[in-house]
């Protein structure tokens, strides 16, 4: 389950299916830990092991959710990336990507259309088209506006596109940033786990289960010699 829980990061954005699979695994680690809570010793001075551990990946599983949710929100952000800081800008769209060996896609180039004046140097009037007319300058004045306007539309729909692909740009580099991070933590706090067991550090003799009987055997020696006073005294004490 804690594999789950960070491969979460692994899966598009698009796919609008990350918050689902991360309120599954959730939900999945608390019906585990219920049927669990019944076979995990109850204690009131030291929390066992295993407890520890479903606590912990417990405590991964809501902050990748928390993660996810700000990654989407993120993604399908539509304003200008202008609004946030330079350096801010420059560190997630430049630096960050370089230290995570990921590579910008390449934007569109722009193009810049820039009106000829040949017509106007021009001094033959012969080749000079009879703009004397008022009702055609009027036509080509209207006709000049509305592809100025439609021009203008399709710059500002290239211009919203580059804005949708960085915050898309910006939200799969945070995917790759916390993948690595929750990889990390994740390996990290299963090796303390098994560190932490005692059959790495000591190296105790298995308790008999003949010593647990609900009703011992009467009269009987050898389970007086086995597990007697001393046997239970020792076992406290360890």
């Amino acid at each position: 389950m804690s594999v789950l829980a960070v491969l979460v990061f692994l899966l598009p954005s698009d796919s609008k299916k990350k918050i689902t699979l991360s309120i599954s695994i959730l939900v999945a680690l608390l019906v585990f830990y219920l049927l669990l809570i019944e076979l995990i010793p109850p204690t009131s001075v030291v929390i066992p092991l295993l407890g520890k551990y479903l606590l912990f990946t417990l405590v991964i599983v809501n902050l990748s959710i928390i993660i996810t949710i700000i990654t989407l929100n993120i993604h399908f952000r539509r304003h200008p990336t202008t609004h946030m800081l330079p350096c801010i800008r420059n560190f997630l769209l430049i630096y960050l990507p370089k230290l995570l060996l990921m590579e910008r896609p390449p934007m569109p180039q722009k193009y810049v259309y820039v009106k000829s004046s040949s017509a106007d140097a021009t001094t033959d009037q012969s080749l000079t088209f009879p703009w004397k007319d008022e009702r055609r300058r009027s036509i080509a004045r209207r006709t000049a506006d509305h592809i100025a306007y439609i021009a203008q539309q399709i710059e500002n729909a290239k211009k919203e596109k580059e804005i949708v692909e960085e915050w898309r740009f910006i939200a799969l580099i945070i995917d790759r940033l916390f993948l690595i991070i929750f990889v990390s933590v994740s390996l990290v706090g299963t090796y303390l786990s098994l560190r932490r067991a005692p059959s790495f550090t000591k190296d105790y003799e298995p308790v008999d289960p003949r010593c647990y009987l609900y009703y011992p055997p009467v009269n009987n020696s050898q389970w007086l010699e086995k597990c007697g006073t001393d046997y239970l005294r020792n076992l406290s004490n360890r």
